[in-house]
């Protein structure tokens, strides 16, 4: 899907699989050694060894962390990150559809040999909302102590910055 790269302030890429990586730097905030390699909607078609060596293309950035932003679908690329990650972080709205999602990727992640660390993050929540305090009861219910207490609220600049392509 992206957003991570739109987000970032970089257009969407084709090919992403062949696109190369490209150093971020956030308004305001200090320089980090921080490098993105942009995504795009192909990667949901991407087979397990195509996504393997992207993975590997991180890797030769000699970074101590690489975040992978997966598209919302259970594709290869899904079940080849979590192969390769010792934590999972899933983004959830408040709603039974993104609850749903999150489900589908715990599954699937129960399912790998060494199963990654798992934590929730509720994002773009309207903090007074009866479907805020539902979301967050459901997530305690059905997967203690997997939610992050910190919420990310409903703004309009998250909004405007994918829209328009320019960082937060």
């Amino acid at each position: 899907q992206a957003d991570l790269t739109s987000r970032s302030g970089f257009a969407r890429v084709a090919d992403p699989l062949g696109a190369d990586p490209v150093r971020v730097q956030y308004d305001g905030e200090p320089p980090l050694d921080l490098w993105l390699l942009r995504s795009g909607r192909s990667l949901e078609g991407a087979d397990l060894d195509s996504f393997r060596r992207q993975l590997e293309r991180a890797a030769t950035l000699e970074v101590d962390l690489v975040v992978v932003d997966t598209p919302p679908a259970l594709a290869p690329i899904t079940t080849a990150t979590l192969r390769a990650s010792w934590l999972v972080i899933i983004q959830a709205m408040p709603g039974k559809e993104s609850l749903e999602r999150a489900n589908d990727v715990i599954t699937l992640a129960q399912m790998q040999p060494d199963p990654p660390a798992i934590r929730i993050l509720v994002t773009l929540a309207h903090l007074q909302s009866n479907l805020f305090r539902w979301m967050q009861e459901q997530l305690d219910e059905l997967y203690p102590r997997t939610r992050i207490p910190s919420v990310v609220p409903y703004e309009m600049p998250a909004g405007e910055a994918a829209l328009f392509e320019v960082p937060v």
